[in-house]
């Protein structure tokens, strides 16, 4: 909510105290409670490769590293429920989806809709909806969006059977490495004899999103690797502040401006 604010000061003319109304020079934030997903935006076809290309007349908003929902897209309800990174926004035509699936999603899709999901989680670390892991002596899980996971952290892997990897379900897992260009983490799992998995796809729905919930750190693993043993704490990365208006004259100011602010509070006691 943008707010107006009240400036005093003196010019070099004179001695006297001049005022001026800076209208919406204020907006107060708090991201704990912002609008969670923007409108609906129509989408015309989704494509069925293991990076879905999704077909759209409004890419207001967008750009790489964005996260999107899908609801209501026809012939693929197995994508809805998910938040997916994008990337390669090609304006008020396309975006792509960003980090691969395991498998296509098994059909095309068409008409639909696409909402921007613009808070994440305020508490860190965060649970992850999974879209592939690799049958290796150290299994490689890859998101749907920017994990954030460290080395030594736990997780706790929740893996559906209509994910084809029944075996990876409930498993705690002790992350041993971290790519954040393939948005992928490395486990102490060895799911070489696992059955493959595999995107569900659309006529096993309704289903449980596969996901990653963080539960702890392992303690052993970090303090021989000489990591952070409190990579797992708890943090409410939420914020309440508020956002300065730049400009000649306003608080945010201008270029090569040098600005000193004092933040108060204020209350009434009226009733």
């Amino acid at each position: 909510m943008l707010q107006s604010g009240i400036q005093y000061f003196k010019d070099g003319a004179s001695d006297n105290l001049n005022m001026l109304n800076l209208a919406g020079a204020f907006e107060e934030i708090d991201t704990a409670t912002g609008a969670v997903l923007s409108a609906p935006v129509a989408v015309t076809a989704t494509s069925n490769v293991v990076q879905p290309i999704v077909t759209t007349g409004s890419t207001a908003g967008l750009g790489t590293g964005s996260v999107v929902r899908f609801s209501a897209v026809a012939n693929v309800p197995n994508i809805m429920g998910i938040d997916f990174e994008i990337d390669t926004v090609v304006a008020n035509t396309s975006f792509r989806i960003r980090y691969p699936l395991a498998t296509a999603p098994g059909a095309v899709g068409a008409g639909g809709f696409y909402r921007i999901v613009n808070l994440d989680s305020p508490y860190y670390p965060r649970r992850r909806f999974i879209v592939n892991i690799t049958q290796a002596a150290q299994a490689v899980i890859t998101f749907s969006q920017t994990h954030g996971f460290t080395a030594g952290q736990q997780i706790r892997l929740i893996v559906p059977a209509q994910y084809g990897m029944v075996q990876m379900d409930n498993q705690l897992a002790t992350v041993t490495a971290v790519s954040t260009a393939n948005n992928t983490v490395t486990v102490n799992i060895d799911s070489s004899a696992f059955t493959a998995f595999a995107f569900p796809q659309p006529g096993v729905v309704p289903f449980t999103q596969a996901q990653a919930v963080p539960v702890g750190e392992d303690t052993g693993f970090a303090v021989t690797n000489n990591l952070n043993i409190l990579a797992d704490a708890t943090v409410n990365t939420s914020i309440i502040g508020m956002i300065l208006t730049g400009g000649a004259g306003f608080p945010g100011g201008d270029a090569n401006d040098v600005i000193f602010w004092q933040a108060g509070k204020g209350f009434s006691n009226r009733v």
